[in-house]
This record gives structure tokens, C-alpha cells and sequence, in this order.
């Protein structure tokens, strides 16, 4: 889960939101409040969004 956190600590620092507010907003899309609750599968669904997200929306 390593790679989760630093995409939303990269997240955090591009909206200048905190770091809480990110992980609260992309764990409650599947209902959990810590990383270590998500699934793999779950897991790298984030990490796609998040990557598309902070590369402007492009699939890369």
C-alpha cells in the first residue's frame, strides 16, 4: 500500500487539501476508513484513478 499512500500524499500537494481529507474521500468509496482494509483489487482501482487523475486526466 505503499504506492497508495504517496499518490495520495502527491494528491494532497497538487489540490492543497490535507492528506486526511484525500484518504477519507477515496476509502469511503468503498466504505473502509484505512488503507489496510481495502483489497488488492480495490487498491489498484484508487491507484488508477488517482494516477489518471494527477497525470490531467490522460491514459498513460
Amino acid at each position: 500500500m505503499t504506492e497508495l499512500t504517496k499518490l495520495f500524499k502527491q494528491t494532497s500537494e497538487v489540490t492543497n487539501g490535507s492528506l486526511a481529507n484525500v484518504q477519507k474521500y477515496y476509502l469511503g468509496q468503498f466504505n473502509v476508513s484505512n488503507i489496510s482494509q481495502l483489497t488488492k483489487l480495490q487498491a489498484d482501482e484508487i491507484i488508477t484513478v488517482v494516477k489518471r487523475k494527477l497525470n490531467g486526466g490522460n491514459k498513460k
